[in-house]
């Protein structure tokens, strides 16, 4: 691998990095406890790799939170049932070494404020959905 690979690796991993603390901080504070409580599990699923993934039971749920943050321009997708075990459908998140560190927390903010929009809405507010 040359320099320049190398070097987009490490940014890659850099932000990985910096998205997986920040959404664990942000998972930590008092504002977000309701999430960790509705899905009964970790909400980021274990992964070292550029692909994340965010869990968010139920197939409406989950769609509706794709929704919400494609239309504030973040390229996420929805991991439904039955391609995965319902109740364990997911956010897929993939990270690219041409993002920089101000859009992955701006992912990360827009994220756990939309998580925690829905579960005070019951995940039934569509007002702001495009389903």
């Amino acid at each position: 691998m040359g320099r320049e690979g190398e070097d987009r690796r490490l940014k890659l991993f850099g932000l990985v990095r910096l998205f997986r603390r920040s959404m664990e901080d942000r998972l930590m504070q008092p504002s977000a406890a309701l999430i960790a409580t509705k899905c009964r599990s970790p909400v980021l699923l274990p992964s070292p790799s550029p692909i994340q993934a965010v869990l968010v039971p139920g197939n409406r749920r989950c769609v509706e939170l794709c929704s919400r943050l494609n239309s504030r321009s973040f390229d996420v997708y929805p991991i439904r049932s039955p391609t995965v075990t319902k109740g364990q459908e997911r956010v897929r998140i993939i990270l690219h070494s041409h993002n920089t560190e101000e859009e992955v927390l701006g992912l990360v903010k827009a994220l756990v404020f939309e998580l925690i929009s829905l579960d005070r809405k019951g995940g039934r507010d569509l007002s702001r959905s495009k389903l």
